[in-house]
């Protein structure tokens, strides 16, 4: 039986001075609005107007939705989450498309418990023979170090990105055999240098390996000797700039020199010459008896 809410309204519930406000928060109002199947009410039974659905359908989408969680069984220890056996909550999103796919993990009901119980000794067995063949391939792997050639700017911008895929044939070139997904990249390097890169060959055994992303053989070499190949080519590229610049600030200090003694001589005839004030001796009689008088 439906419930009452869903009853077809004839006025939007929104609209008003004394309608309430969509808030993603307000967990109570956004339930009212979800079906029991849980999916949103259509906007011809509760007369919502598209501008409010909408707005309704993201503050459901981000905060109901985003909260419901899957319990799953873990088949093998997962970083961030726990070891064999454990059961975890996660979002559906990453139990659908990464857990269960991989079969990392089961769904936690009852019988998948029942299951997992049954089956765990012969689980945990399997790790550890899998755990013991990663430990012996990681010799070859850990601390290897591989080059690659790519085209980048001035400065060290590669003109596209180096992904797991490149990193696991320039590991298979020098005999390394790795899978993509067990290179671990945070996001593709887009920079010219030498990159620390994290090799999983299995959920308990992890190496590293070094990445030299260069433009050349011989910068590459560089790099590994610890050599700043971008701030050479930085210096390089402006040396020229400033040697064209030189010259011209000679020539500008050197108009300014002739300017300021072309200028000197003309302030000097325009400045007028004080005479000296006349002697006793030199001061006419007439003048004397005058100031004397």
């Amino acid at each position: 039986m439906a419930r009452a809410f869903f009853r077809r309204r004839k006025s939007c519930p929104f609209s008003g001075k004394d309608a309430p406000k969509i808030d993603y928060k307000d967990v109570r109002l956004l339930q009212g609005f979800i079906s029991e199947r849980g999916k949103i009410v259509p906007s011809r039974i509760t007369a919502v107007s598209s501008k409010k659905q909408r707005e309704l359908a993201r503050a459901i989408n981000r905060e109901i939705r985003e909260q419901v969680k899957m319990e799953v069984i873990l088949l093998e220890r997962v970083e961030k989450l726990g070891a064999i056996g454990d059961v975890v909550k996660v979002k559906n999103g990453f139990a659908r498309n990464f857990l269960l796919p991989n079969k990392k993990a089961l769904r936690a009901n009852d019988a998948n418990r029942k299951l997992f119980e049954t089956n765990r000794a012969r689980i945990e067995e399997d790790n550890a023979e899998k755990r013991s063949d990663a430990e012996k391939a990681s010799k070859s792997v850990d601390g290897k170090s591989v080059q690659l050639i790519r085209q980048a700017s001035n400065v060290g911008h590669l003109y596209g990105s180096v992904s797991a895929r490149d990193i696991a044939e320039a590991l298979e070139a020098v005999g390394a055999k790795v899978a993509k997904g067990q290179v671990v990249l945070d996001r593709p390097i887009k920079a010219l240098g030498v990159h620390d890169v994290k090799i999983a060959l299995h959920p308990e055994v992890a190496v590293m390996v070094k990445v030299n992303v260069a433009r050349s053989p011989e910068e590459a070499d560089l790099q590994a000797q610890g050599v700043d190949v971008s701030s050479q080519m930085f210096e390089r590229d402006a040396a020229p700039v400033l040697e064209e610049e030189a010259p011209v600030a000679e020539e500008a200090a050197a108009e300014a020199g002739e300017v300021a003694e072309a200028a000197e001589p003309a302030e000097a005839a325009a400045e007028p010459v004080e005479e000296p004030a006349p002697t006793e001796a030199e001061t006419p009689a007439a003048e004397v008896d005058d100031q004397q008088a």
